[in-house]
């Protein structure tokens, strides 16, 4: 959106007047307290569009406010220039939003309602191969959790995989943590590799050497795009390269940060196991534990209507579950279940995984 206000004559930037009051009067009723979602309805009833000709959203006005340029204010390598982009917002205006802004999302984030899928992200249906993300819907009397195949999300039926019910899958992954990784016989096996694996990384300084190299890159990259904006030559294409450049910068260096920060401490075997002896006692029903445990050991999980494969952490070559179809069968298998009460949503099976 930062070319929204501006246009682009004999490769100079200059501003478009009538975008620029709109632009203003999205600063001045952000800062008397109209909420973002009011604004764009307010434009929208207007019948004032976007610079792409689409309709206003809480994400377009959000990305204005956002936006230090409308200052006149652009920021390269460390360096702040002012004779680069017209100014069409004061200081203390853009100042007062952001101070707005920043208390709404404080506020927002108080009443956010907390509903954790500790596996999405690892998830991978074995049927056709999409992610399986955590969903919600609501029932009779409550609201119910449960992962779906994301081909499912759209369009009903276009996977064969039902989707199951949150804490039914993560509960039986929890098992088989405790089975094959927090066992007395193994933890042993387990930390070895651990402690083999954390040293190698940190002994291993390709990963930072690859980001700095990527960071000079960047860096003549951005003295050249800026120094053909400082000869006159401002086109689209100059001022989209710009920003991008930008944003590749501000996250290799927060990437670079983080690796730099990072002691290197040998992590020795006893440590490991002592940690994982440690976790045996666990009560895993807390979330807290729970999310601990599906962040240190599962890398990813490839998940069917009766088969699954578990892919653990640390280990190089990670324990595999395919051919064997899993057994579990809840007690009351033989019983009808609502969608709410079945681990399967919209199954009528009373298999763990689904049937078929």
């Amino acid at each position: 959106m930062f070319k929204y206000s501006y246009d682009l004559v004999n490769k100079k930037l200059v501003i478009n007047e009538r975008e620029t009051e709109i632009v203003r009067k999205i600063f001045t009723d952000c800062s008397r307290g109209v909420l973002l979602k009011n604004i764009a309805t307010e434009l929208n009833e207007d019948g004032s569009k976007n610079k792409n000709n689409m309709p206003w959203t809480v994400n377009t006005v959000s990305s204005i406010l956002n936006n230090e340029r409308y200052c006149g204010i652009v920021k390269i390598a460390d360096e702040i220039y002012t004779n680069i982009v017209p100014q069409i917002i004061d200081e203390e205006l853009f100042s007062k939003v952001g101070l707005k802004m920043g208390a709404n999302s404080r506020r927002t984030s108080q009443f956010r309602p907390l509903t954790p899928f500790y596996l999405s992200g690892k998830l991978t249906c074995l049927h056709c191969g999409k992610p399986i993300n955590g969903e919600s819907d609501t029932g009779r009397a409550s609201v119910y959790y449960y992962y779906k195949c994301q081909s499912n999300k759209k369009t009903k039926n276009t996977c064969q995989k039902k989707s199951i019910r949150r804490d039914m899958l993560e509960d039986y992954i929890i098992e088989k943590i405790e089975q094959y990784i927090l066992q007395r016989k193994y933890i042993i096996t387990v930390a070895t590799e651990m402690s083999n694996n954390f040293n190698a990384v940190i002994k291993n300084d390709s990963e930072l050497n690859l980001l700095k190299k990527e960071f000079s890159q960047n860096e003549k990259e951005l003295q050249n795009t800026l120094s053909a904006i400082r000869m006159g030559i401002v086109t689209q294409s100059t001022k989209d390269m710009l920003e991008q450049l930008e944003e590749k910068k501000e996250q290799i260096t927060v990437e670079i940060a983080k690796l730099s920060n990072r002691k290197p401490k040998i992590v020795d075997i006893n440590d490991c196991a002592d940690f994982l002896f440690s976790l045996t006692a666990l009560d895993f029903s807390v979330a807290e534990n729970k999310e601990l445990l599906f962040k240190r050991f599962i890398r990813r999980i490839e998940l069917g209507n009766r088969k699954i494969r578990i892919y653990f952490n640390p280990v190089d070559k990670p324990y595999l579950y395919s051919e064997k179809e899993d057994d579990f069968t809840p007690s009351d298998s033989n019983n009808k279940k609502t969608p709410i009460d079945s681990p399967i949503i919209g199954g009528s099976t009373g298999d763990a995984f689904g049937g078929g």
